[in-house]
């Protein structure tokens, strides 16, 4: 599933890249989570914008995690969460981007505007 949704990024073409996006889940880097309830991604500034970090599959977050101590908690962990495609795209807010796959060598990173013009064919 994951080189299907690979496949999508690489096309560019937001319609393509936001059906994927629905038949996929994405774990994101919780930090700060104050319930089970209640989560915060992890924001990272980008060249030309902030954006969120998520990941595809869980090798990719082992690998985001062996390489940025500071995404780890007091216990050496990276706390992450779960969500589905469309949970995924209602949550990432107007002014934010994504990046996907961070240190990983399958990472895309997609703009605001881009990602609203992704959320646009939802």
């Amino acid at each position: 599933m994951t080189k299907s949704l690979f496949t999508a990024f690489e096309t560019g073409e937001a319609k393509t890249i936001a059906e994927a996006i629905l038949k996929h889940e994405f774990s994101m880097v919780d930090v700060g989570k104050e319930s089970d309830e209640e989560h915060s991604a992890l924001v990272a500034e980008l060249d030309d914008f902030s954006g969120i970090i998520c990941f595809t599959g869980e090798e990719f977050a082992q690998t985001f995690a062996n390489t940025v101590e500071e995404a780890l908690n007091e216990n050496n962990e990276m706390s992450c969460f779960m969500l589905p495609g469309k949970d995924f795209l209602d949550s990432v807010p107007a002014e934010l981007g994504v990046l996907i796959n961070a240190e990983s060598e399958e990472n895309f990173a997609f703009s605001p505007e881009f990602m609203q013009e992704v959320k646009s064919h939802v």
